[in-house]
């Protein structure tokens, strides 16, 4: 008798947030965390999900939080905490050359993975990453996985970064 395989759909795009800071990190896991340029704490990005990316995201599963992107959470992201430079928010008007005319379009092609984050920034001059806050009224734990804290896949991804934006 033939088992039956499980078939599960994964999203297309992820969104990773760097969750625990520099010190004491291993030179491979600040590596890995550098090639996400996640170099910071509370920094974000949204990424392409792959079987590479999947690799690198299991490695750093204890330093950062990460889930499922949706098309209003990475809307948010855009709009709130987008930049052109350190300074400069990201507008509308920004968009353009890359062929969106809002942020709800860019957030769609973002989670939906038919663009990536640098090829966004490449189009648009903005920058490939995100800094947010830290969460409004802190969270469980920052060294325990998730359900007990907020480390490694969360489901809550979005609560999450509500509270950090």
């Amino acid at each position: 008798m033939a088992s039956k395989k499980k078939i599960v759909e994964s999203p297309a795009a992820w969104i990773v947030i760097r969750m625990r800071g520099i010190s004491g990190v291993r030179y491979d896991i600040n590596h890995a965390l550098g090639l996400l340029r996640l170099s910071r704490s509370y920094s974000a990005t949204v990424i392409r999900f792959n079987a590479s990316s999947k690799g690198v995201i299991h490695k750093i599963s204890n330093y950062i939080a990460y889930g499922p992107a949706d098309a209003a959470s990475v809307a948010l992201l855009l709009s709130k905490r987008g930049k052109i430079t350190a300074s400069r928010p990201l507008k509308v008007e920004d968009l353009a050359p890359a062929g969106f005319k809002t942020f709800e379009e860019a957030a769609e092609a973002l989670a939906s993975g038919k663009i990536t984050l640098g090829e966004l920034a490449r189009k648009t001059g903005m920058r490939p990453i995100f800094s947010l806050r830290p969460p409004v009224k802190g969270v469980t734990s920052t060294k325990l996985a998730y359900p007990r804290g907020v480390l490694g896949k969360n489901k809550d991804i979005a609560v999450l970064l509500k509270k950090m934006i």
